[in-house]
C-alpha cells in the first residue's frame, strides 16, 4: 500500500508522465513501482515536502550583497536572510555592520548555524574591494548570488572627488569597484551548484531619469 506523499505539480506532473511512459512501454502487463517514480520525480525536482525547508527555499545558499546596511541594500539582505539564506553582508561601517548582525542573528528562525557574515569595505578605496575580495573567497568556496547594489551621487553638483586610485569618485564607486569585486568572484560564482548557475545581479540608480542624454544636460 502507498504513503500518501506531499508532492509539488511538478513532481506531480514527472511521476504522471512516468507512469504513462511505463504503461506503453510494458504493455500489455505493466507492473509499475510507484514508489520508486516518485522517488525517482523528488530526486530529479529537488523539492521537498519538509515544511521547515519549504519555509527557507534560500537554505544553503550563499549570497553577497553590497551596499547591505542601508537603503534598498539593507531591505534586500533582511528579506534573503529571513527565506533562509546565508547572506554575505559587504559594507564601510563596521558599526552598522555590527549592528546588522546582531538584529538578524536575534530574529534568527534557522539556528543551525551563522547565516550573516559582514565583510568591510570601502568602495571608494579599489585596493579596500580587493581585500574584501579576497576575504570573501577565504570563507566560502562558492557563491550563488552576487548583488553589486552600493552606489553614491554627489550631493553638490560641480563639486568632485577622486578615489585613492586617481579616479572620479562616483565612477569608481558605482562602476570600478563592482567590476573588481565581481571580477574577483568569478571562480567562486562558477563553482555554483545552482540548476541554471549562479546569477549576477547590477542595481542601478533612478537618478538617470533627470536627465534627457545630452550632453548639456549632464
Amino acid at each position: 500500500m502507498l504513503k500518501n506523499i506531499a508532492r509539488s505539480p511538478l513532481q506531480k506532473a514527472l511521476l504522471a508522465i512516468t507512469v504513462v511512459v511505463s504503461i506503453i512501454l510494458q504493455y500489455p502487463q505493466p507492473q509499475l513501482d510507484l514508489s520508486y517514480y516518485t522517488s525517482l520525480a523528488s530526486d530529479y525536482t529537488g523539492s521537498t515536502s519538509n515544511a521547515a525547508e519549504q519555509n527557507a527555499p534560500l537554505d544553503g545558499l550563499h549570497i553577497v550583497i553590497t551596499g547591505a546596511t542601508s537603503g534598498l541594500g539593507l531591505s534586500l539582505t533582511k528579506k534573503l536572510y529571513n527565506l533562509g539564506g546565508t547572506i554575505i553582508a559587504v559594507g564601510r561601517s563596521q558599526s552598522k555592520l555590527a549592528k546588522l548582525v546582531e538584529d538578524l542573528n536575534e530574529n534568527n528562525k534557522y539556528q543551525k548555524r551563522k547565516r550573516i557574515i559582514p565583510v568591510l569595505a570601502d568602495f571608494q578605496d579599489l585596493d579596500s574591494v580587493s581585500l574584501a575580495a579576497n576575504e570573501i573567497k577565504s570563507k566560502f568556496k562558492k557563491i550563488d548570488y552576487l548583488v553589486n547594489n552600493a552606489g553614491m551621487m554627489y550631493q553638490t553638483f560641480g563639486i568632485e572627488r577622486s578615489t585613492p586610485q586617481g579616479y572620479d569618485e562616483v565612477f569608481g564607486v558605482n562602476y570600478l569597484s563592482h567590476f573588481l569585486l565581481t571580477d574577483k568572484l568569478l571562480p567562486s560564482l562558477k563553482r555554483s551548484k545552482l540548476v541554471n548557475g549562479s546569477r549576477i545581479i547590477q542595481i542601478a540608480s533612478s537618478m538617470h531619469l533627470m536627465v534627457n542624454g545630452d550632453e548639456e544636460a549632464i
